[in-house]
């Protein structure tokens, strides 16, 4: 897979599914090496039921809550980055 030819993994949810089995980490890796210094992508538009999370190893954060009322009507959630690792996201009410 290429980030050059469609369906490119930066088009695409092929690492995106909710169900980590089902996400192509050969994909995401392949995309990786193309992009200088990435060691990880976010992605969004692909709604987390279960908030935000990772796969493949914590390479791709899928970060899709659906905060709309017509698309889940989810939780504001946010995850901070402390040095390589990657705490679990916060969830609550909007301030």
């Amino acid at each position: 897979m290429s980030v050059r030819v469609p369906p490119a993994l930066l088009t695409t949810r092929r690492a995106a599914a909710e169900d980590e089995r089902r996400c192509d980490c050969g994909a995401l890796e392949e995309a990786l090496r193309m992009l200088p210094g990435a060691a990880r992508m976010v992605v969004g538009h692909t709604i987390q039921d279960a908030g935000i999370n990772g796969a493949c190893g914590g390479r791709v954060l899928r970060i899709d809550v659906g905060l709309s009322a017509g698309c889940g009507d989810g939780e504001p959630q946010a995850r901070a980055r402390r040095g390589s690792r990657i705490p679990r996201g916060r969830t609550g009410p909007a301030a």
